[in-house]
């Protein structure tokens, strides 16, 4: 019936042929709503409106963010560990990584191996380039913040103005300076990468051709050449439970199963060919073992 109306309307009859159109005082009168019954509901299903719907005036759809939803919550944050290669920065941010998780919060740990790995295999050690590459560090553990997942980041990170843009970039951001003397950490040398850098051998190398530019100040401090492990990790627990971002219980066997689990999932990425270098060694280490 309403095809009918409308090809009178169009000024087609029902054989096909044209008819004499109407003039607009001529034109039969059709009600609004049967027009628009035609072009939505009867024209196609994918446009027919739903019936159960409700009015906008009764309620919000149901895809509608509600006014007084917080996109920020307080307990996911960026704790950013820097400091020179070999300061300790990836084994206590492991060990604060390990802790939270045994705490069932929801964390991700973020470690320049993977990223470089994965995010920034085009990037050389230049200025520029550690500025993009610890930009887009910053912005990932932005995301997972604004997804209510802790991110937890072991980067040197040298230079102050960037590490400065990523904490007005992040909400909740803590930062961790690992100090360590370089000759201490040029004594330890766990990848014998300060040998090669003294030599000559690596360009752009922090700490000996390249500068590093301490936090001024950090939010917590910690002297990992005068520190145990265990120390320094005690150190930014209690500060992260001054802040209220940390339960202050830990329990060390959930931890050594997630570091098992860690451990299990880099060694898969390793040999999928996602992680250039695996470092199998994850340690757990609390004063309170």
């Amino acid at each position: 019936m309403y095809l009918l109306d409308f090809l009178r309307i169009m000024g087609r009859n029902t054989n096909g042929v044209t008819a004499p159109r109407h003039s607009i005082n001529s034109a039969p009168k059709y009600p609004a709503r049967n027009t628009m019954r035609f072009s939505c509901r009867n024209y196609s299903p994918l446009l027919q409106p739903c019936r159960h719907r409700a009015r906008h005036s009764e309620q919000p759809l149901p895809c509608a963010i509600p006014a007084t939803k917080k996109l920020h919550p307080t307990m996911s944050y960026t704790i950013w560990f820097t400091g020179l290669s070999g300061s300790g920065k990836t084994t206590l941010s492991r060990n604060i990584f390990m802790s939270l998780k045994s705490a069932g919060l929801k964390a991700e740990l973020i470690d320049g191996d993977i990223v470089r790995s994965n995010f920034s295999q085009e990037l050389s050690f230049s200025k520029r380039d550690r500025d993009i590459n610890v930009k887009r560090i910053g912005f990932l553990s932005h995301m997972l913040n604004k997804n209510g997942v802790i991110s937890v980041v072991a980067a040197i990170s040298p230079y102050a103005e960037i590490r400065a843009l990523n904490r007005r970039l992040i909400e909740n951001y803590v930062e961790v300076y690992c100090d360590c003397p370089l000759d201490v950490v040029a004594q330890r040398d766990p990848k014998g990468l300060y040998k090669r850098a003294f030599a000559g051998e690596i360009q752009n190398f922090t700490g000996v051709s390249d500068p590093y530019e301490p936090p001024d100040p950090p939010d917590i401090h910690v002297h990992t050449d005068t520190e145990t492990v265990a120390q320094s990790t005690r150190v930014i627990e209690e500060h992260l439970q001054s802040l209220g971002v940390q339960p202050d219980h830990c329990n060390s066997e959930d931890a050594k199963r997630f570091m098992e689990e860690e451990l299990a999932w880099r060694k898969r990425l390793h040999s999928l060919g996602f992680l250039s270098r695996l470092d199998e060694c994850f340690v757990f280490e609390n004063d309170k073992d």
